[in-house]
């Protein structure tokens, strides 16, 4: 039985590129929040989350780093994500509440003319907190559109709409663009920046600007840094981090992500906070 299925497994992790039109994909995180007020608790928060992505046309490995073939191959794609954690709280009224976060994307792609049609769906039921009377779910709906305005670039416009109701509604207009470049026979590197400005129903409206870039060394790894800073009056917040990811094969992959976050509060809040956050995962394509 053993030896079936570790054949099994090789067969899949050697099947041919041109068959692959799925990538699953599972992640596990960590994050640690740590308040400069005593009057606030620290807080721990684990996740889980594990996808399927399906393409509507085979991948193709012959234009570019393993990672960005559906960029190069401008392959359009459905996925759907799954996923539960706990948040954990130092606090004698809120201990653990567990959560769980359900993720539908859909991307078109005219391969033809370049334009691009996109949207997703996120939703984060958290369980009920008896003192405070209300649920605390959060829902994000997203439509974007854009275009290949070269042949490995990309510009679009970004729209999504968050219902929440303890943290209040917002809305929030994005501009992106992406770029990939090969620098030498078998080196890539690509880089992305995005403008957006969001209308928050509770707290004052702000902007945000994001950007992120990944080298890759060879087809088969890559290492990235990110980062963004989110401004309004009253509330400030700056992240960033690095990513590494390796292909094992033209199939599987692994990766590690570590992020920080920093957030000035002058709301009625007035709570600064750094959060920590670690996450692994594990891809594969068949």
């Amino acid at each position: 039985m053993n030896k079936l299925c570790v054949t099994t497994l090789l067969s899949v992790l050697a099947t041919p590129a041109f068959a692959h039109q799925f990538e699953a994909n599972i992640n596990y995180g960590q994050s640690d929040t740590n308040l400069t007020h005593n009057s606030v608790y620290d807080s721990k928060t684990d996740r889980t989350m594990a996808g399927l992505t399906y393409y509507f046309s085979p991948l193709e490995y012959d234009q570019g780093p393993l990672a960005l073939a559906s960029f190069f191959g401008r392959n359009s794609s459905i996925s759907v994500s799954r996923g539960k954690g706990t948040y954990k709280s130092d606090s004698p009224d809120i201990h653990n509440l567990d959560f769980k976060t359900t993720v539908v994307n859909g991307q078109y792609i005219d391969a033809d003319t370049g334009w691009i049609i996109g949207g997703s769906y996120i939703k984060t039921p958290v369980e009920d907190m008896p003192y405070l009377n209300q649920k605390l779910d959060r829902k994000t709906t997203s439509l974007t559109i854009g275009k290949y305005f070269m042949p490995t670039s990309t510009l679009s416009v970004g729209f999504s709409r968050v219902k929440d109701r303890y943290n209040g509604d917002a809305t929030t207009v994005k501009l992106s663009n992406f770029h990939a470049q090969q620098i030498s026979d078998s080196s890539y590197f690509d880089g992305g920046i995005a403008i957006g400005y969001t209308d928050r129903e509770k707290t004052a409206d702000g902007f945000k600007v994001e950007l992120a870039s990944n080298y890759y060394p060879t087809a088969n790894a890559s290492v990235g840094l990110f980062g963004s800073y989110d401004k309004s009056d009253d509330l400030s917040t700056t992240m960033y981090g690095g990513v590494v990811k390796y292909y094992i094969t033209q199939s599987f992959s692994v990766d590690a992500t570590y992020a920080f976050t920093g957030m000035n509060d002058k709301t009625k809040v007035n709570q600064d906070s750094d959060t920590k956050t670690f996450q692994i995962g594990a891809s594969l394509r068949f």
